[in-house]
């Protein structure tokens, strides 16, 4: 008597190669490198959303700041990242929330510039990655 045979009718419940104990890869915990802000010249806890002025790394709070020294601002506008690098001045018709135009596109960021701060960032990154994908988790190309 064959397997087929055997398990005819029954139903299987843990896939096509049965059950298996699937490894969980250990992320390491290594911190974020620790960069300052070039403006205000406290630690960005949160890297991810930092932007580059003059070659060194800010928070993107500075920049809104910096910009609104820079531009004068009427009381229904206000000023929002929108990609890219660059910012924009928002305002709002009416008074309604939803009909939003960008009056004015401001770019902050040299597109064709490459920053060291980025450079590092994007290595570390890629490095966590491979050390995930060697432990089984991530398909190897």
């Amino acid at each position: 008597m064959s397997s087929n045979q055997k398990n005819w009718g029954k139903k299987q419940r843990y896939g096509r190669y049965g059950r298996r104990d699937k490894k969980q890869a250990q992320i390491p915990k290594e911190p974020l490198p620790e960069v300052d802000c070039g403006l205000c010249e406290k630690p960005i806890t949160n890297i991810h959303s930092a932007i580059s002025h003059k070659g060194a790394p800010i928070h993107l709070d500075c920049a809104i700041a910096l910009i609104q020294q820079q531009e004068p601002l009427n009381p229904d506008e206000r000023v929002c990242y929108i990609g890219g690098g660059a910012f924009g001045i928002l305002s709002s018709r009416s008074g309604n929330q939803s009909g939003i135009t960008i009056k004015k596109r401001i770019q902050f960021e040299e597109k064709d510039q490459k920053n060291e701060w980025r450079k590092n960032l994007s290595k570390f990154i890629y490095d966590r990655i491979v050390s995930i994908g060697s432990q089984g988790r991530l398909p190897k190309r």
